[in-house]
């Protein structure tokens, strides 16, 4: 453990290593990186030396988080994006950028931390910065994949792969095959997540944590299982669950393992075992402290339920795959919530920001010349020709949203079968046939299909 007093601080002028310390703390020392940050922030110039106070607010934001101290990581954080929004386009600001951008993820302010990862993208391809791309595109790539936007996710993880290859630079490898692999399972291209899945084997080694070895054999469980590879899906599965076996306490991924177990067992008609393992998963995923962590990985209750379906218990499957819908309504309204008071309160940033420049633009009105007649001209030539672009534009997608719309209109939105105006018009542009004249219409009715809509809800009954 590094204690810094303060005649030390005073001696030691070499900001590289200081810096170097910082970092090396943030993650497993985090107290002794803020002292240390904080005292060094007091020494540093923020005008003449910007760098370096940018990444001691870095330091001290990052291991603040580390520490739960929220409102102080959120102070310093905003301090860091302030700074990287008055310096001038460099590999500085790209880096404080994706800090700043970390940060805020990290303590969950979603949407500015995506604008923070974003213009660190995009101005890290203005500059062509090949490397620090690299970290940005993972961190995208990883609150996409949190935030249930899946393609998006994982575009960024092959676009990091890629440079990562051409940079020949892979320390961030193994998380992104990783996290691409689960991002690829959750969408149910099992046979482009397999031989991810596969890569990441090959690449493990005895130093593994076992929680990361039990999330990859659990995958090729999984995926092999989707692909009805059963012999390699219960080899991979028992390899998962054998890791839990001597822990009290079974973790999450424990019973995940056992889900995988319980399908298997319904693919080999041993029913009764399917239930009895469903049920231990089930009495798991009840629990209280279960619901946040249902929140934030593919949701595994659907498949919890087709095993109960499977096992001709549909009372059991339908209860189960009500939670399962609670838990995703919950999830989105919980981000769109989040979503709003993050934009406004970037909205309110924003505002203030406009009132400062239209206080400096006051200040400077009177040393600005009137534009000449010529560029006044050259102005309205271009309005107008914007104008006209804009009507192409308006008449083309007026175009455009009429068919959709019509589209819409002729289609019943769950069956996306031809409703009444459709065969209206079908009959319109077809003569009837020859004699007898007749057609004939064909009308499935369900009876007390109420009930079930009103007992389940809606959606279990479409």
């Amino acid at each position: 453990m590094l204690v810094c007093s303060g005649s030390e601080l005073s001696a030691a002028k070499d900001w590289s290593e200081r810096l170097k310390t910082c970092k090396s703390l943030e993650d497993n020392e985090p107290q002794q990186a803020i002292d240390l940050a904080e005292a060094s922030l007091s020494e540093v110039s923020r005008k003449t030396q910007t760098v370096v106070y940018g990444e001691l607010l870095g330091c001290a934001a990052w291991a603040s988080v580390g520490l739960n101290k929220t409102d102080v990581a959120l102070g310093y954080a905003s301090q860091l994006d302030t700074l990287a929004r008055t310096i001038e386009d460099s590999d500085a600001k790209v880096d404080f950028l994706r800090r700043s951008g970390s940060v805020f993820h990290r303590l969950g302010n979603r949407v500015v931390a995506i604008d923070n990862y974003q213009r660190a993208m995009d101005l890290s391809e203005a500059l062509n910065l090949k490397k620090p791309q690299i970290p940005i595109l993972v961190n995208l790539g990883v609150l996409f994949s949190q935030m249930k936007e899946e393609e998006l996710a994982i575009s960024n993880y092959r676009r990091a792969i890629k440079l990562m290859a051409e940079q020949n630079d892979f320390s961030y490898h193994a998380p992104v095959l990783f996290n691409l692999a689960l991002t690829l399972k959750g969408q149910q291209l099992y046979k482009e997540s397999l031989p991810v899945f596969q890569q990441i084997e090959n690449m493990m080694t005895a130093q593994w944590p076992n929680q990361r070895k039990a999330q990859v054999y659990g995958g090729l469980a999984s995926v092999n299982m989707a692909l009805k590879q059963f012999d390699q899906a219960r080899m991979y599965n028992q390899k998962a669950l054998e890791i839990f076996s001597g822990q009290t306490e079974k973790p999450t991924l424990y019973y995940l393992s056992l889900l995988t177990q319980a399908e298997l067992r319904v693919q080999e008609k041993r029913i009764q075992q399917a239930v009895d393992i469903a049920e231990q998963v089930w009495q798991h995923f009840q629990r209280a402290d279960s619901r946040e962590q249902l929140m934030s990985i593919n949701n595994p209750l659907y498949a919890l339920s087709n095993v109960y379906e499977a096992a001709d218990q549909p009372r059991q499957a339908l209860a189960v795959r009500k939670l399962a819908t609670e838990i995703d309504n919950e999830f989105q309204d919980s981000f769109n919530k989040e979503a709003m008071a993050q934009m406004q309160a970037r909205l309110s940033d924003s505002q203030q920001r406009k009132q400062l420049a239209e206080l400096k633009i006051q200040q400077t009105k009177n040393q600005i010349e009137l534009i000449s007649v010529q560029h006044n001209r050259q102005l309205i030539l271009l309005l107008v020709a914007f104008a006209a672009m804009l009507v192409v534009i308006y008449l083309y997608w007026q175009r455009q949203t009429n068919k959709r719309l019509h589209a819409i209109s002729i289609r019943d939105s769950l069956t996306h079968l031809g409703n009444r105006r459709a065969i209206d018009e079908w009959l319109t542009s077809h003569a009837m046939p020859e004699p007898p004249n007749q057609r004939l219409l064909w009308l499935i009715d369900l009876d007390l299909f109420k009930e079930v809509n009103d007992h389940y809800g809606h959606e279990a009954g479409d």
